[in-house]
Parts: C-alpha cells; structure tokens; sequence
C-alpha cells in the first residue's frame, strides 16, 4: 500500500476505537445481516468484500452464508479484534486484510458482492472509493451501502460536533450525480428514520460520554434548533435518515 500520511493518521485514530466498536450494539442490530444478505443475495461459490468492516459485527453474520469473504478496513487493531471474533465463532471462510478504501490492492473483477456501512461520510474522496468498488465487482455484482443522509446540513453540524473525521454527509442528490457516472444502476433504495445517539457517535468517534452529552446539547441550544429529538433513557437524541442503497455492477460497461 502506497503511503498515505492521511490515511496513516486515520489508522491510528481508529485503533484508539476498536474496543468501543467491537462493543457497539448499533453496529449489530438484530434482524440487519439478514436483511443485507436479502438485497445481496450471497452464495456459498461467491467471494464478497465486507469494506471499512470495523471489528466484524456485520462480516461475521454475513459469513453464515458460506461466501468467502475479504475484511478489510485501515485500522489494524479493528482488524485484529475481528480476527478473535471469527475464531472465537469458527469461521472459517474469512480473509482480513489491511486496505485503504481509496487504493485497494485486489485484481479486476474479483467480488461478487460488497457491503459498506457508516463510512462514506469518512471517506477523504467517495467518488473515488467508488471507482475503486466499480474496478474490483465484476458484471452482476451487487453492493449494498448505508450512511446517515437527512437532513445533511444538520448532520454534519452534528457530526463534525462529535467525530474528527467526519467530512460530509452523502445525500440523495449526491448519489445521483455520482452513480451517473460509474457502471452502477440503482436496484433498490430507502431512507430510513434513525436516531442518533451522541452517546453511542461518541464513543465512536472517541468523544467521552459526558463531553458528547454537552456538546450535543450546545449544538441542540444553537444549530440544531431546526432538528427532531425524542427522549432516550432519560437524553435527547436527534431523529435523522440514513440512505441504504443496494447497487448493480452494470454489465457490458467496463469499469473506469
């Protein structure tokens, strides 16, 4: 992998954060791996890419389905922390790999499906992360994509509040001017209500619980005067959309 003093410093600002994510229920909601295993529809004859994986939540339960499946994310101790996860569950059929989103180092074609959750609003460049998943899928592959979405200005109020490296919330409008682009044809889309918690984005983004708390309710005093809430053990929370996207690798288009 090519150096990247950006990248470098990210990697070592998420493993600072592998134990609060490998501990966070909202990355593994009951009921979402069978939904994305729906939309993606993996085989035991397919090889998909679990990109920016975290610690595994996710690409364990896909792993069910027999697939064998690349994880790959820029920090090494999120990676480390998947790998004793897998173990601990036996599975077998799971590759980790150190990977930089916007340089992967797989051949052509090699993915018959990916999932990417709650990290293109990370990404320094997004489109070119998607070049990259257009270049490494091939013809009929299927990828599926969640982040936080509406309404953007609020949220990356919010989130740059919270998360040094967020950068911008992917909106609707944005997906459509990039996938115009790119060998992708949209299968299925939803935006969904969520809750964002500023406990659980903090100490994911490692801001401390009560430093979260008052910062989050600062941004509710100020910017966030416009936005939603409803009360969550005894706390505000903000009431956002995520978009989730279920992409098409278009055949006969070659990839850029």
């Amino acid at each position: 992998m090519d150096a990247n003093p950006g990248a470098a410093a990210m990697a070592r600002h998420f493993d600072t954060l592998a134990n609060a994510w490998s501990q966070c229920a909202f990355l593994d909601q009951d009921g979402e791996a069978e939904h994305v295993a729906r939309l993606l529809k993996p085989l035991p004859t397919d090889t998909g890419l679990d990109l920016a994986c975290g610690t595994g939540q996710l690409t364990a339960r896909l792993a069910t389905h027999g697939s064998r499946i690349m994880a790959a994310d820029l920090s090494d101790r999120m990676l480390k922390l998947a790998a004793c996860r897998f173990v601990e569950q036996r599975l077998r059929n799971i590759v980790i790999t150190v990977q930089d989103a916007h340089r992967l180092e797989f051949a052509n074609g090699l993915f018959d499906w990916v999932v990417c959750r709650w990290a293109f609003r990370s990404f320094e460049d997004p489109r070119l992360v998607l070049r990259e998943l257009a270049r490494v899928t091939r013809p009929g592959s299927r990828i599926y994509l969640c982040d936080w979405a509406e309404p953007a200005a609020l949220l990356d109020a919010c989130l740059r509040m919270l998360d040094p490296y967020h950068r911008h919330v992917t909106t609707e409008a944005w997906w459509d001017e990039v996938l115009g682009e790119l060998p992708f044809t949209v299968e299925s889309r939803r935006l969904k209500a969520e809750r964002l918690d500023p406990v659980v984005w903090g100490s994911l983004s490692g801001t401390p619980e009560e430093e979260a708390l008052a910062r989050f309710e600062s941004f509710r005093a100020g910017e966030g005067l416009s936005g939603r809430y409803l009360e969550l053990d005894g706390r505000p929370v903000l009431i956002a959309e995520r978009l989730e996207l279920c992409l098409l690798r278009t055949p006969g288009h070659k990839a850029p």
